[in-house]
């Protein structure tokens, strides 16, 4: 929010993220997706390839691409050890085939084989909150020896979006 031109802010609401960029490896990262496009947003992140290149008749990569593709470079490749965590359902998008093939070993998710422990919700949001997934992914990185890719991806804010679901609080909105 610091860099939009048109928001003046009376504080810095990142003082804290950015106090935590100063003291570790940080920088900016372009996004061809805001509000949307979840896998397709992974997808990008995970491999380095814009989904842009893809013809338009290919939607989403994760369920179209990746199930008939003999193999798919990751950034968890790199790494000995991968978990995928998502608090909600495995099958959207294909991820319980998309992360194998991506070469996780694990993938953490409602009703999965690798139990999610925490389980939060605020208010009366059907989702699982992000203190849910950040509580779920420390256990992870508590567990692992000698570090450890971890995939996470939230759900706290997810569509569609409900007023309602804070108990009409403007905190999480």
């Amino acid at each position: 929010p610091n860099r939009l031109k048109e928001v003046e802010l009376s504080q810095n609401p990142l003082s804290y993220i950015d106090s935590v960029k100063r003291n570790t490896t940080s920088g900016l990262m372009i996004s061809s997706g805001l509000g949307g496009g979840t896998a397709n947003m992974e997808y990008m992140t995970l491999t380095g390839l814009p989904v842009s290149n893809f013809s338009p008749t290919i939607a989403t990569p994760y369920t179209q691409v990746v199930p008939n593709s003999n193999q798919t470079l990751t950034i968890n490749n790199y790494f000995k050890k991968s978990t995928a965590i998502h608090p909600y359902r495995g099958s959207f998008y294909s991820r319980e085939v998309v992360y194998k093939k991506f070469g996780f070993q694990k993938f953490m998710y409602l009703g999965g084989k690798y139990k999610l422990k925490h389980k939060m919700k605020i208010g009366t949001n059907p989702y699982l909150s992000d203190e849910t997934a950040y509580k779920n992914a420390l256990d992870q990185v508590k567990k692992a020896n000698n570090g450890e890719f971890i995939n996470l991806v939230t759900m706290q804010n997810h569509f569609p979006y409900d007023r309602n679901y804070y108990n009409n609080s403007d905190k999480y909105t």
